[in-house]
């Protein structure tokens, strides 16, 4: 704490300044103690960030044990699982041998089921050791595994508490150093401005475009039905009935090339730097109906189709350019704004540093 005649440093509990005399005011050691609580807060939060980047800094080592730990327990698991099968098949052979039969009986008295008999035990029992010990590893493993899970987690929450304590730091200093500046500072500040305002632009027309990219995937998918229900149609030539059937088909095609349009002009709406799209949709014409089993009026309804075809299928590939281009926009846009991230904060911490040159 300072006086505010003198301006020599004072300490907390005075009344008077020492040198001059001037009474210290009641706003200037709320205003001192204020920022000395503030200023702990500020390396208080600092010590937590400094352990929490400690903590992530084991994050990659314990990851890798972790995945070790798991291809551990996989293989205990398959061993466990192959000695289970050979407990049964040795309890199998043991109690074959405990069965009475004519066999055994003999067996018995040239005193030969005895050593099978101790044998079979002896192999059972073996294999029902070794089965217990994997087993007690196994468990082991599982709870290393938990453990090394948990520890994880808790890191990655931790980590999720960066950006709020970045935030609350930027804040604290901020308070602490409020009307001191520097050269440097006012240019960091100013540029920091500039970067985030250019950042918000690029982030609110993102998803502008993103739209414009689905409506006109939307209007592509349009186009290539309405293709294939013309190329159908062509391919229909016959009587009324089969003219009927044609119709249809390019009723359909006219239906398709409709929904198409209207996401296309949506699409338009959203980004002006597309191209106008136009479709010439070309159909037979009713009064010439009744030379339909006429070579020319089939000639003539096979050409308008083909016309329509290649109208539609050049809308298509004019769609797929446009939407191509609009993603290739869109990535650059991206590309842009992480460039634009790093380099803000890289200025923040910079804007950081310089101000606690200030306290």
């Amino acid at each position: 704490m300072r006086c505010r005649n003198c301006n020599i440093e004072l300490d907390s509990s005075v009344i008077y300044c020492e040198k001059c005399g001037v009474k210290v005011r009641k706003e200037d050691i709320i205003k001192f103690f204020t920022y000395s609580e503030l200023l702990i807060h500020y390396y208080d939060l600092e010590y937590e960030l400094d352990h929490i980047n400690e903590q992530i800094s084991s994050l990659a080592l314990k990851e890798a044990y972790l995945e070790k730990l798991i291809k551990r327990k996989k293989g205990l698991s398959n061993h466990l699982d192959k000695v289970q099968m050979l407990i049964q098949k040795e309890k199998k052979d043991y109690d074959n041998l405990l069965k009475i039969s004519i066999s055994s009986i003999k067996a018995r008295i040239k005193g030969l089921l005895d050593e099978k008999k101790k044998k079979e035990e002896i192999e059972y029992y073996e294999v029902l050791i070794n089965y217990k010990e994997n087993q007690k590893i196994f468990e082991s493993v599982l709870k290393d595994i938990d453990r090394e899970k948990k520890e994880i987690e808790h890191i990655q929450k931790l980590k999720q508490k960066i950006p709020e304590i970045d935030k609350e730091l930027q804040k604290i200093l901020y308070k602490l150093t409020k009307g001191r500046s520097t050269n440097k500072l006012i240019e960091l500040e100013q540029e920091y401005k500039d970067i985030k305002t250019e950042l918000y632009t690029l982030k609110k027309n993102e998803p502008i475009y993103i739209k414009a990219i689905n409506y006109l995937e939307k209007g592509r998918i349009h186009l290539g039905r309405a293709v294939h229900k013309v190329s159908s149609a062509q391919k229909i030539i016959g009587n009324i009935i089969f003219d009927l059937i044609r119709n249809k088909k390019l009723n359909i095609a006219k239906k398709e090339i409709h929904d198409a349009m209207y996401y296309i002009d949506q699409a338009n709406d959203l980004v002006d730097i597309l191209d106008n799209v136009h479709i010439d949709f070309l159909i037979p014409n009713s009064y010439m109906i009744g030379l339909r089993n006429n070579f020319i009026f089939d000639s003539i309804v096979s050409l308008q189709l083909s016309q329509t075809i290649n109208s539609v299928k050049q809308a298509y590939e004019k769609v797929r350019q446009m939407r191509e281009a609009l993603i290739g926009l869109l990535r650059i846009r991206e590309q842009k704004s992480k460039i634009l991230i790093v380099k803000i904060n890289k200025i923040r911490k910079e804007i950081m540093k310089e101000r606690e040159s200030l306290l």
